[in-house]
C-alpha cells in the first residue's frame, strides 16, 4: 500500500471541514542530511559532525539542496490542504552553538524561500504564517 500525501491532506481537509487545523510536516535540512550521511539514526553523529569541519563546503551545498527540496515540499503540502507545516529538527541539538548557527538555524535567504512557498495557501484568506 502506498502513501500519497496530496490525497491524504486533501481528504483530511475535507473531512475536518475547517473544524480543526490540518498540519503538515517536514524534516529540517540538517535532520535530513544527518540521515543521509549517517545512513540512519545514530547516537554519535560522528560522520556528519566531522564533515562540519573537514568538508564544510560539501555539507553547505547538501544543506542548500535539501532546503530547496524542503521549500518545494512545504509548498506542495500547503497546496494540498495543510494549513500549517511544522519543520522538525530532530538532531540539531547535537551540535555546539557555533556549528548550530551555521548548519541548522535558518541561513540567510532560507526563511524567505520557505515563506514564498507558503503564501496564499489553499482555502485561506491570507495564507498560513511561517
Amino acid at each position: 500500500m502506498s502513501f500519497h500525501p496530496r490525497r491524504a491532506l486533501t481528504q483530511l481537509r475535507a473531512e475536518v471541514n475547517n473544524q480543526a487545523a490540518v498540519l503538515g510536516f517536514v524534516g529540517s535540512p540538517w535532520t535530513l542530511a544527518t540521515y543521509l550521511i549517517e545512513g540512519g539514526s545514530t547516537s554519535l553523529y560522528k560522520t556528519i559532525k566531522t564533515m562540519c569541519f573537514t568538508a564544510p563546503e560539501v555539507l553547505d551545498a547538501l544543506l542548500s539542496k535539501l532546503a530547496d527540496a524542503m521549500a518545494a515540499y512545504i509548498k506542495y503540502q500547503i497546496q494540498a490542504g495543510a494549513q500549517c507545516v511544522q519543520i522538525f529538527d530532530s538532531w540539531g541539538g547535537q551540535l555546539p552553538p557555533r556549528e548550530w548557527d551555521r548548519c541548522v538555524s535558518l541561513r540567510r535567504g532560507e526563511e524567505e524561500r520557505y515563506r514564498a512557498g507558503c503564501r496564499g495557501g489553499k482555502g485561506t484568506a491570507r495564507g498560513p504564517e511561517v
